[in-house]
């Protein structure tokens, strides 16, 4: 299982997480339809949104708090609440969060994807694909784009490349330029066998975040399992020079010795 730290589960729940437009977006502010009278609990909910946003989880979760003992009713603050729960690793109350945020507003679909996440955290494959699916109903795409996102995510870890392949091809029709999506492509592609189409894949992400040794080390790899030595030999030399004293630069340094390029 993965263990999403807090700026991991504010990047994959809350934006564009994905690599394509550089970094995630604020949560939705409350409705035109709530009560004027409700300027106070607006205050605290856009502070908690704000020291959430800053990795401040214990001030965050005061500040929802009590937005939500002057509007209990208010969705986007149990939401709010729930993240830092999963940020935290305390998954049934976040779970009892979201739960809640569904009952104050039924169309809050990207709720959906932050418990697939917990299913998947716990375990419960079944029950992540289940909330996940919810999701691909909304009339939002990038909500229908992290959902299939996440359904990748847990077809690849069961070995089901293949269904992985198309819930990431679905969910690039929806962010194209999502440097994770091709990555995680690449990898389904990879253990098909498809090498030269996971190449492309990898380049593309590579494209996408130039500055990565493990994409660039990736790039390597596959072109080292196509016999292309030379491409090989210039992209483990590249990681190396990017990242000597990461796990990819020295895998690359070890490549590079056992093609007679270092000693």
């Amino acid at each position: 299982m993965r263990n999403y730290t807090a700026a991991c589960a504010l990047a994959l729940v809350l934006g564009c997480a994905l690599g394509c437009g550089g970094g995630t977006r604020a949560q939705k502010p409350p409705r035109p339809s709530e009560p004027p009278e409700a300027e106070a609990y607006v205050n605290l909910y856009r502070l908690a949104v704000l020291r959430f946003q800053e990795g401040k989880l214990d001030e965050a979760s005061y500040n929802y708090r009590q937005a939500l003992e002057q509007f209990p009713a208010h969705a986007e603050s149990h939401y709010g609440l729930g993240l830092c729960h999963l940020s935290q690793g305390e998954y049934k109350e976040a779970l009892e969060s979201f739960e809640l945020a569904l009952h104050h507003r039924p169309d809050y679909d990207e709720v959906y994807i932050s418990m697939g996440i917990v299913h998947s955290e716990l375990g419960e494959r079944e029950k992540a694909e289940e909330v996940l699916h919810k999701a691909l109903d909304s009339p939002s795409m990038q909500i229908t784009g992290l959902a299939n996102y996440h359904l990748g995510l847990l077809q690849l870890e069961a070995d089901e490349y293949e269904r992985a392949y198309y819930s990431f091809r679905k969910a690039l029709s929806d962010y194209p330029d999502a440097v994770l999506v091709h990555a995680k492509m690449a990898e389904a592609l990879e253990r098909m066998g498809r090498n030269e189409e996971a190449l492309e894949y990898y380049l593309e992400a590579l494209e996408g975040e130039p500055g990565s040794a493990e994409y660039t080390y990736k790039v390597a790899l596959v072109h080292f399992r196509l016999n292309h030595r030379a491409e090989a030999l210039e992209y483990f030399r590249k990681t190396l020079i990017m990242a000597p004293n990461s796990e990819y630069g020295e895998r690359a340094f070890e490549f590079l010795k056992m093609l007679g390029e270092r000693e």
